[in-house]
């Protein structure tokens, strides 16, 4: 039995239609890769991490600093100035959390995650070469934002 030759445009169009419908709904783990998954998921755990991290050192500022700077008398408008902080830095969590389940801000919000973590790095070198080595745990702070800068922008860079 002889099969009918197939026009080589139906062909391509048969495979284009494919990938496209491919595309748009993923099967298994390749659902995760979808880019629109991936800023979601990154603004979910920046939200989570940056929450974490503020209310670490604005719940108890004395003892944050105590435990973890080594500080053992903080002044009150420092402990003033951390909790100032650690609701800036809930705010923009709110904000990524909220982001990452909203298509409209989705893509602003992951750039304020480059600004934001841009920010904290060039203050932290500018304190670095102007007052010495923090303590360890700032420095870790720094490898760790200089690190999801590139990170960030990448994410950012995604399409819808």
């Amino acid at each position: 039995m002889i099969k009918p030759r197939i026009p080589s445009s139906v062909r391509a169009k048969r495979r284009t239609q494919g990938l496209e419908r491919r595309h748009k709904d993923p099967p298994g783990l390749l659902h995760f890769l979808v880019p629109m998954k991936i800023k979601q998921y990154f603004l979910m755990f920046a939200a989570v991490s940056v929450s974490a991290i503020a209310l670490l050192y604005g719940i108890s500022p004395r003892w944050f600093a105590q435990a973890c700077l080594g500080i053992t008398e903080l002044n009150l408008n420092v402990a003033h100035i951390l909790r100032a902080v650690m609701c800036l830095y809930l705010a923009l969590g709110a904000f990524w959390f909220y982001s990452a389940f909203s298509d409209r801000h989705r893509s602003t919000a992951v750039l304020t995650c480059v600004i934001f973590a841009g920010g904290l790095v060039i203050g932290r070198l500018v304190s670095f070469f102007a007052d010495g080595q923090p303590a360890p745990l700032l420095v870790f702070y720094t490898v760790l934002e200089l690190g999801l800068i590139p990170v960030a922008y990448w994410i950012f860079r995604l399409p819808e």
